[in-house]
């Protein structure tokens, strides 16, 4: 008609589909985003100071250029093409929300605290121990020979988070420990490091060693113990395991779950006889020194050994070595 009037193309009430302008989407999606944060923090979702939540909140900056690419790219054809763009960027947004909460941030001093463990031996004669562990770092060792301690290390777990518990009881000379690190929650963006444990057990008296959990890097040097039993259930996790030297007769028991990785590292004077449930699992073992026969592997010597170990080892998909 005559007297209509026209708005000039891409002028400042849209784009020239008649879909909103660059600078209109952008504000928008960051108001969508920073709105569901900020919900969530009133909700009590996400640990952490306020403060340093922002501050680390910050360093995603290079996500804004990823999603002004994205908008530019899909911007330009039919309104659908919008809501692409939107959703797109709210799945990024995604992504650097679950892999900060997966811990992928640098760690600092404040992000964790550490509590001090010592049990006196008394005059226990023999012990269990057993490490509920979650996730993380976990270091044992043998304890000096001299020292009048059952457990001694430090526990260091997610600030936030709860104090790792530890129960003690003595029947007939008898010990029982117990170590349980909390599962609890990851915190958004308010820290990144899982627990960490670094223990020295007694090499005094016989213990039977108890370890479970998911996802842990396992260093256990249990060369000096006197361990009679062991027991170890874990999924996705790594374990270095050093076997006793000289503990005489000791009966172990592993099941590892899916994408786990297993080190037995078995001392020369030791002999060993390995009953292996293996399934998809990866094996790597000495076939000179440990002769199969059937489903097992025992060494030459191990029915006369005054040293010994038998070990019942039942793996997923995973990925083991004896050495």
């Amino acid at each position: 008609m005559a007297g209509a009037r026209r708005h000039p193309a891409g002028g400042s009430h849209g784009g020239r589909d008649g879909g909103p302008s660059l600078l209109h989407l952008v504000l928008s999606v960051a108001l969508i985003v920073f709105g569901v944060v900020f919900f969530a923090l009133n909700l009590g979702l996400f640990g952490g100071d306020i403060t340093e939540i922002l501050s680390r909140a910050l360093s995603l900056w290079p996500l804004l250029l990823v999603l002004i690419g994205v908008v530019l790219l899909l911007a330009k054809g039919s309104r659908w093409w919008i809501g692409i763009a939107v959703g797109l960027a709210v799945v990024l947004a995604l992504v650097a929300v679950s892999s900060l909460a997966q811990g992928r941030l640098p760690v600092t001093a404040a992000d964790s605290r550490t509590v001090r463990l010592e049990k006196s031996l008394g005059s226990l004669k023999e012990s269990e121990v057993r490490l509920n562990f979650s996730a993380g770092d976990l270091t044992l060792e043998s304890l000096p020979s001299y020292s009048p301690l059952l457990a001694e290390g430090q526990l260091t777990y997610r600030q936030g988070g709860k104090e790792p518990s530890n129960a003690f009881r003595e029947t007939d000379g008898r010990g029982y420990l117990q170590l349980t690190s909390s599962e609890t929650k990851r915190s958004f963006l308010a820290s990144g490091k899982d627990d960490s444990w670094t223990l020295g057990l007694t090499s005094r008296i016989p213990l039977d060693l108890i370890v479970q959990g998911g996802a842990m890097n396992g260093r256990l040097d249990m060369s000096d113990m006197k361990l009679r039993s062991f027991r170890a259930e874990v999924d996705a996790s790594k374990l270095d395991l050093r076997l006793p030297r000289e503990a005489g007769r000791t009966a172990m028991t592993i099941k590892a779950g899916a994408t786990s990785s297993i080190i037995l590292d078995i001392p020369k004077n030791v002999e060993a006889r390995i009953k292996a449930n293996l399934g998809l699992t990866s094996f790597s073992i000495d076939g000179d020194r440990f002769q199969k026969q059937g489903g097992i592997y025992i060494s030459r010597n191990f029915d006369s050994a005054q040293n010994r170990v038998d070990i019942d080892l039942d793996a997923g998909v995973s990925s083991v070595i004896v050495r």
